[in-house]
Formats: C-alpha cells, sequence, structure tokens
C-alpha cells in the first residue's frame, strides 16, 4: 500500500465517522488506443453506497473530472467500456447490474496537470460525498431499485421504431449495392451469377409470357385432386379393367388372322 495515497470522505455533514479511499495512478500494461491511462486514477475500497457522482465530488477539488467508471474487481482494459456510447438500451445484453459490494473504480480527469494534483498533494482534510443528496440511500434506495425492474414503453416503442428504421436503410442500401453491381465483372473478369442477375436478363416477350403460362397451367393441372373420393377411386379400377378386356380381346382377333395368314401350316 505504500504507493497508494489516501483520502478521508464523508457520506454527508452529519456524519460522524469517516471512510479511507486509496488511489494512486492507473498503470495500463497493453498500449492504450484510447489515451485515457495518463489521465486515470485507480481507487479501491469504495464503499457500495457511492456512486458516479459521490467520486466526482471527492475528487473533482482536484480538476475537472471527465469519466467515472465503477466495477465490482479490477480490470485489464477499463476504458473499452467508456469508448462505448452511454446511452441507455433494453436489447444491451451485456449491460452491468449495479455493484451492491465493496468496488474499485477508474477516475478519468480532462486534463493530466489535475492528476497530477492529486498525487502531489494529499489532504487529510475530510471530503463530502453526498453534497446535495445524490445519493440514495435506505428505502430511496430501495425504491429506486424497485422502479428500475419496469420497462417504459414508449422508450422502448422509440427504440425499436428508431432500429427498424436503420434495419430497413440498410436493407435499401444493401439493395442498391446489389443490383448494381449485377452482371459486373470483377477484378479478373468474372461475372458472379445469381438469382436476381438471371430473372434479370429474362425479357417479357411474347415468346417467354407463353412459356410462363404453360408451366402455371401444368403447375395447376398437378394440383388438381384426383380420385379424392371412394366412388371415384371404384370408377378408375372398372374403367382400368375394361381397358384391360378391350386390349385382351383386340390381342386374340390379332393373333387369330396372323394364323389364317400364314402359309406354312403344319396341322
Amino acid at each position: 500500500m505504500e504507493e497508494y495515497q489516501t483520502i478521508k470522505v464523508k457520506y454527508d455533514q452529519q456524519s460522524k465517522g469517516c471512510h479511507h479511499l486509496f488511489y494512486k495512478k492507473h498503470k495500463l500494461g497493453k498500449t492504450d488506443s484510447s489515451g485515457l491511462s495518463s489521465r486515470a486514477l485507480f481507487v479501491t475500497n469504495i464503499p457500495p453506497y457511492c456512486n458516479e457522482q459521490g467520486l466526482k465530488n471527492v475528487f473533482g477539488t482536484f480538476g475537472k473530472v471527465e469519466k467515472v467508471l465503477i466495477c465490482s474487481r479490477p480490470n485489464a482494459n477499463p476504458f473499452e467500456a467508456l469508448e462505448v456510447s452511454g446511452t441507455k438500451s433494453y436489447f444491451d445484453l451485456e449491460e452491468k447490474e449495479e455493484v451492491n459490494s465493496f468496488k474499485v473504480a477508474y477516475i478519468v480527469f480532462v486534463q493530466e496537470q489535475s492528476l497530477q494534483k492529486s498525487l502531489k498533494k494529499p489532504t487529510d482534510k475530510e471530503k463530502i460525498l453526498d453534497k446535495e443528496q445524490n445519493v440514495n440511500t435506505g428505502m430511496k434506495k430501495w425504491i429506486e431499485t424497485y422502479r428500475k425492474n419496469f420497462v417504459d414503453a414508449k422508450l422502448l416503442n422509440k427504440e425499436i421504431d428508431e432500429y427498424m428504421k436503420n434495419y430497413d436503410e440498410e436493407q435499401e442500401r444493401k439493395e442498391k449495392e446489389e443490383l448494381e453491381n449485377l452482371n459486373q465483372p470483377d477484378e479478373d473478369g468474372w461475372i458472379t451469377v445469381t438469382p436476381k442477375s438471371r430473372k434479370s436478363n429474362k425479357t417479357f416477350t411474347e415468346g417467354n409470357i407463353e412459356k410462363i403460362k404453360n408451366k402455371q397451367k401444368k403447375k395447376r393441372q398437378k394440383m388438381q385432386l384426383i380420385n379424392f373420393y371412394s366412388f371415384q377411386i371404384k370408377e378408375s379400377k372398372k374403367e382400368y379393367i375394361a381397358q384391360l378386356r378391350k386390349k385382351f380381346e383386340e390381342d386374340k382377333k390379332r393373333i387369330e388372322t396372323m394364323k389364317q395368314a400364314r402359309k406354312f401350316k403344319p396341322f
């Protein structure tokens, strides 16, 4: 704990006891693409009732605070979450639950000088977490948690409409690109043949229209229900047997005429 600085905090002016927060300059092992690590503090031993506004009240005495990220445990690269837009979404499956135990935080100042000031000039004066009664506790905290369980139907419908609008625009853009690229050769001179490109090559001539009509007619004939009822099945069987008998009689006559017509008669 030698590298940590200590700062005393109180819940409000009426609080008699104080709590100690420990902080140091945040060191990122990996390369920080966001550039926030040079202006960030790592703070630990944060009580459950402390929120972002409370930390801003405490560390705002050293300089303007840009962002505050509260986590249940230290993160290897916490600024990835800070780069994401802060707009709340009902469909954000990765939304973090509220931390109800002791936690850690990352404080990002607007200027690097504010961070250096907090490290060079630690103060023994007690800081106030809740200056304007922004931290809810007790019954107010329970009511706030209860209300968060319900979804605002208007906001939900608004977000769904925006999502569907963006989706339709994206689909329309893709369809336009596909139509523009139809029958266009690529870098190697090859043309990708797709169902759409095949359909686009068909011209509505009289011959093509007649072919389409014939196909539709055949489909309708196949769809017709033949011999659906039992009496139809019986009639079709009788008709088939009658045709067989007729053919048998015709074959007998044909054989008889062939016998009479031959010249060699052994008997």
